[in-house]
């Protein structure tokens, strides 16, 4: 079968659409999923490839449902915190997950819980939050917070046609949001309790932050924190309307243009080193090895500026021309 990666994205996307339309409970998807697999195996023995084929196409739906779905089981558990929305003025303790999102009048924090305090007892939880504090509070990746606050359903802003905002946070397993007013809501426990890569990556691009804040002013700064680290939410709103007006606001957000930039440039930087060597040329293929050296540039640019969606679309393509490249395809 020739391109067989085609028919197994379509089912795993047709499985994703069906997920977004219709429900199965958790127990009966996930008997479905083993007793399929139970029966490939069964056909590949028996060497069936026709049904095998079909088999794989459903198994592949099945997860493409159970992706799209899975949040949704998550938050049914009675031990969810979006089961106490509601219920009041809460004492929780969580991690922070993702990388602060700091704008002018606020700061943002995606916070894990792990558990509440009731009755001075813990009480596990799962389940992620959106903590909205006051922009003077400094938190970081992997910090592990306690506070108290009191948990609300994200809505919508009920816009006809409108971005649909709570099935997009629900996708990413946030499905409360809770407000601190002060610093006394709110206190750090402990540092660096995320993953070690992660907490690692995220140290460094606050160095390049603390480089940028020291060395230029603003609105220079805010520019250049945009289009290095990706954080875009603490540029002036006159300064992105002027690039508004005049059609350049798409430099402020990494793209294609960006990615497209660091690989050309680390491949042709690596190319030159590299050729001025007679003896590398005479014995290694130096465009492979220079499209290899641009790879790995584009994968830590991807990582530094945050890999967002525009980020992780652009790098992907841009990693997977390069992988032909080096692969001679």
């Amino acid at each position: 079968m020739r391109r067989p990666l085609i028919y197994l994205f379509i089912a795993f996307i047709a499985g994703i659409i069906a997920g977004r339309y219709f429900s199965l409970p958790y127990y009966f998807l996930l008997i479905t999923i083993i007793l399929t697999f139970l029966i490939l195996i069964i056909t590949i023995k028996n060497k069936w490839p026709i049904a095998g084929l079909f088999l794989i196409l459903f198994l592949i739906l099945l997860l493409g449902f159970f992706n799209i779905q899975k949040q949704r089981y998550f938050f049914e558990h009675n031990q969810h915190i979006g089961q106490y929305i509601d219920k009041g003025t809460l004492t929780m303790e969580g991690i922070v997950i993702e990388t602060p999102l700091a704008y002018l009048d606020k700061n943002v924090l995606i916070v894990r819980c792990l558990r509440i305090i009731r009755d001075k007892k813990y009480v596990s939880v799962s389940g992620n939050i959106r903590l909205v504090i006051p922009p003077d509070l400094k938190f970081q990746y992997g910090d592990f917070v306690r506070f108290h606050s009191t948990l609300k359903k994200i809505h919508n802003f009920n816009n006809p046609g409108g971005f649909d905002y709570e099935r997009y946070l629900n996708l990413q397993g946030i499905y409360a949001t809770g407000f601190i007013s002060g610093a006394s809501r709110i206190i750090l426990l402990r540092q660096k309790t995320a993953n070690c890569t992660r907490l690692y990556l995220e140290s460094f691009r606050n160095y390049l932050k603390q480089i940028i804040n020291k060395n230029s002013s603003s609105p220079q700064r805010e520019i250049i924190e945009a289009m290095t680290i990706g954080n875009q939410n603490e540029i002036p709103a006159d300064v992105r309307d002027n690039f508004n007006k005049t059609g350049t606001a798409h430099i402020l957000s990494i793209s294609g243009l960006h990615i497209g930039m660091v690989s050309a440039v680390a491949f042709f930087f690596a190319f030159l080193i590299l050729k001025s060597s007679e003896y590398l040329m005479l014995r290694l293929n130096i465009i492979k090895l220079a499209a290899t050296a641009a790879f790995l540039m584009v994968l830590i640019y991807a990582f530094i500026a945050g890999m967002g969606v525009t980020v992780m679309r652009s790098a992907l393509m841009a990693l997977i021309f390069l992988i032909a490249l080096i692969s001679g395809k």
